[in-house]
């Protein structure tokens, strides 16, 4: 019987238990898998909680309908039936500037990309001279990508569209998703397609179009929008993924933080014994660090302290989100958008809002407007720190500025998520597959944290993960 021990018990880690219990059943070699968090809930970013009649989505509250992982998930546990889709009334979103306050992002756009020529002409976001430029992209040579070369995401996008276009449209945009600075932030870690588009198509504008009708036709995605979630929240998702792995047979350890590993002097029995604080250590067979890479740094620093020091200097960020629920009766604007985004030029101290009553249908009572306030971000992260009441002073200055609402909210809320936002540096996918080699080829003790960014990417280097682990113990017993 071999035992399989997931130390993290956020998306990745859930999802790796799952795809290995779906799996086991066909294996030859029986196994049984314990997940550990050291937290007292599952689900790491993945945060939800109920109050007052609203759904609050602390951590992330959508995915990419595009990545079907997620929903190949979902429908694996009976979930499908909760999807929702983004309010058709609140598909497009502000941007932050002087007169107005709040000006609208161009429709028609894909990851900051003109899917047609028309919205480009009609939008005042950008001057003739910046149209032309980005008009112009279809001609600009297609970079010669090696098979592991990369870019910033920045660079990028100067190098096709322009300065206007980086600045104005992609460095709040595309800067706002990973909360980090876009000419810091792996292209290919975070944006492949991209890559994938200019080798192949030349053109990013006639790949997004392809892609809009590719969009259409998905039998995955086929009647959703670009954005979904789940009608009680993200936290469903994890509530559904524990209930049933639990029916499944996986061990759970809540309230488990994992102190140390160590190999196992014999060579007869399972290699590794992992501490847990205040109980007696876990033999296991197969260990999975599914965690942030510092995380994972501190536990392999005896036995692989080379590695451990370079999973150190992986950088990530932090990141706090503020709730502010106010009644809609005293706020003039319409709120007809998904929410703001705010330029770092701007030099405002928020990184962007979410009117979360707008977005989405029935996460707050009809009366009330449920506003999501997010601050930090890489170079930013030391407003983090800042009392709750600092905080909450500060998203009610720029929801003042914003919407002009005066008076006090009806209530509040404070999330923190501290160094969980990865910022994935150049080259961050190939240094990774090296480090995950090099630990691999040590022992059976395997990284799934650290490489890649989004939640359905998390989840699908989990079912890769437990792939290739069920093939490895399948052939070491025929």
């Amino acid at each position: 019987m071999t035992k399989i021990a997931i130390i993290g018990g956020g998306i990745s880690g859930l999802s790796l238990a799952h795809a290995l219990s779906y799996r086991s059943e066909a294996s030859f070699d029986p196994m049984t898998v314990h997940v550990f968090e050291k937290k007292e809930r599952w689900g790491g970013n993945i945060v939800t909680e109920y109050f007052d009649g609203c759904t609050l989505d602390a951590g992330p509250d959508s995915w990419v309908a595009r990545k079907s992982s997620v929903l190949e998930l979902i429908r694996s546990i009976g979930l499908e039936d909760e999807l929702i889709e983004v309010e058709p009334s609140a598909r497009r979103v502000y941007r932050v500037g002087d007169s107005p306050r709040l000006q609208p992002m161009p429709e028609g756009f894909m990851l900051g990309i003109p899917a047609s020529w028309s919205a480009l002409w009609q939008t005042p976001l950008f001057s003739w001279k910046g149209k032309l430029r980005i008009a112009c992209e279809p001609f600009v040579p297609s970079k010669s990508w090696e098979r592991q070369g990369d870019e910033s995401i920045g660079d990028f996008f100067m190098r096709r569209f322009g300065e206007e276009m980086t600045y104005r449209m992609a460095a709040p945009l595309l800067g706002g998703i990973f909360a980090g600075d876009i000419f810091k932030i792996s292209l290919r870690a975070t944006f492949p397609q991209l890559i994938e588009a200019e080798m192949h198509a030349g053109s990013l504008v006639k790949a997004i179009r392809a892609e809009r009708k590719r969009l259409r036709s998905h039998p995955l995605s086929k009647g959703h929008g670009p954005f979904l979630s789940l009608k009680r929240g993200m936290g469903s998702l994890v509530e559904r993924l524990v209930s049933s792995l639990e029916k499944g047979g996986v061990h759970f350890h809540l309230s488990a933080p994992i102190e140390r590993i160590e190999r196992c002097a014999s060579s007869s029995g399972p290699p590794f014994r992992v501490y847990r604080a205040g109980d007696s250590p876990f033999l296991a067979d197969r260990v999975v660090l599914a965690i942030p890479t510092h995380a994972a740094a501190s536990l392999l620093r005896e036995i692989y302290p080379e590695c451990a020091q370079e999973l150190d200097t992986i950088p990530y960020t932090s990141v706090a989100t503020v709730f502010l629920a106010y009644p809609k009766d005293r706020i003039a604007h319409p709120l007809d958008a998904a929410g703001v985004l705010i330029p770092r030029e701007s030099g405002r101290k928020v990184l962007a809002a979410t009117w979360i009553s707008s977005k989405w249908a029935h996460r707050a009572p009809p009366s009330t407007a449920l506003l999501r306030i997010f601050f930090g971000g890489s170079g930013r992260e030391e407003i983090v720190s800042a009392e709750d009441r600092v905080l909450v002073q500060l998203a009610r200055e720029e929801v003042k500025y914003q919407l002009s609402i005066d008076g006090e909210p009806s209530w509040v809320r404070v999330f923190r998520f501290l160094k969980t936002s990865l910022q994935p540096p150049l080259a961050h996918l190939k240094h990774m597959e090296i480090l995950k080699k090099e630990i691999e080829s040590e022992g059976p003790i395997h990284l799934l944290g650290g490489s890649v960014v989004s939640m359905p990417d998390c989840i699908s280097q989990a079912f890769e993960l437990a792939y290739r682990l069920t093939a490895q113990l399948s052939r070491s017993i025929s």
